[in-house]
């Protein structure tokens, strides 16, 4: 998928002995909890290949975001993101823990930027994969959905889609997308 003239960034994590090579190399631009973040080597734990990219997430009382961070430059009109997750037996999160693949623009820098600023169309860009859970009769590792700030998001945190229609917040308003 590399060689191909319309990716504009690619990473099997072959080349890696460590995750401390993700940001040596200037590959990725930052790693969020690096003592939770590893490459695995062993059978079963990447998709294609010997190697992937492996997040920890303790269990704890609040939430704890696990991402490696790619900025794009120069900026682009249209990106996809494709990976692939896999969730430990043990996984059990509850809420949103933003615990996925994730691209964005402009998110955390100039006007209109950060959490809770809603996105208008031109301040920023959020799209976030991620498995969350908002009751404990959800099994693990729950509901998968995209988290995105956008336009016409319900609130300021923006909003959570679901492949089955569902949009939260504020659910109880049918799924107008």
């Amino acid at each position: 998928i590399a060689g191909d003239p319309a990716v504009i960034f690619a990473d099997d994590f072959e080349s890696y002995s460590s995750a401390s090579g993700l940001t040596a190399n200037g590959r990725w631009n930052q790693v969020y909890q690096a003592s939770n973040t590893r490459i695995a080597t062993e059978a079963g734990r990447a998709f294609a290949g010997s190697k992937s990219l492996e997040f920890t997430l303790p269990q704890s009382s609040g939430e704890v975001s696990n991402e490696a961070i790619k900025h794009i430059s120069p900026a682009q009109d249209t990106v996809f993101l494709r990976f692939h997750a896999k969730y430990d037996d043990g996984f059990n999160v509850m809420g949103s823990s933003h615990n996925g693949g994730m691209i964005s623009a402009s998110y955390w820098e100039g006007p209109g930027s950060g959490p809770g600023i809603p996105a208008d169309g031109y301040n920023k860009f959020f799209v976030s994969y991620e498995a969350g859970r908002d009751t404990t009769s959800i099994p693990n590792p729950g509901s998968l959905n995209v988290y995105i700030y956008h336009p016409d998001q319900r609130d300021i945190w923006g909003d959570h889609f679901y492949p089955t229609g569902r949009v939260v917040p504020f659910d109880r308003t049918p799924g107008n997308f």
